[in-house]
């Protein structure tokens, strides 16, 4: 288990089984916490006893299913290697968060980060605008590009690179964000 893991974005899979936590371990560095929320219901004490280390740094993730997370690793980790797998900029892996077995790889045009899933086939990536990936062959199948989401460097809050307010809604295939007093509902 990890001493001070401190949580970020939040997702809860689609059963309502596993709560992801895409937060930090004080350096800061990146990193995924995935809790069982079965095991917790049963012994709250369990809920900061949870291994870590889904992928080392990594830059997004989202819930395709309960047995599939998306992961992207940061592009300063291009030369990481996680068991035979080598960690790319530009790439995205379908992983199975139990056996933590990379099911699918693929390359993509931009560095995802803010992640929804769209189904279990596509993702939306935020980073700048919304663009909907296909998860099959890495290529961006749609893009709202009159839609500003911001960027985002890092899964904790920052000053210097704010966010934009996103809510994401995977069950019904939408999302909302904001901008000062307006909010827009994809």
């Amino acid at each position: 288990p990890v001493a001070d893991f401190f949580h970020g974005r939040l997702e809860i899979s689609p059963s309502g089984r596993w709560l992801m936590s895409h937060g930090w371990i004080w350096h800061p560095l990146s990193d995924i916490m995935l809790i069982d929320l079965d095991i917790v219901r049963e012994d709250p004490s369990k809920l900061n006893s949870f291994e870590t280390a889904m992928m080392p740094e990594p830059e997004g993730c989202t819930f395709l299913a309960d047995d599939s997370v998306v992961l992207a690793p940061m592009p300063q980790n291009e030369n990481y290697t996680w068991g035979e797998h080598e960690a790319q900029a530009k790439t995205l892996w379908v992983v199975d968060p139990l056996t933590r077995k990379v099911l699918h790889k693929v390359a993509v045009d931009v560095q995802p980060k803010r992640m929804m899933a769209l189904g279990t086939t596509h993702i939306v990536d935020f980073e700048g605008y919304p663009k909907v990936i296909e998860l099959a062959t890495g290529q961006i199948v749609l893009e709202l590009s009159d839609l500003t989401t911001g960027t985002s460097r890092e899964p904790w809050p920052c000053a210097v690179h704010p966010t934009v307010p996103l809510a994401l809604d995977p069950g019904n295939n939408r999302f909302a964000f904001g901008e000062g007093k307006k909010v827009t509902i994809v």
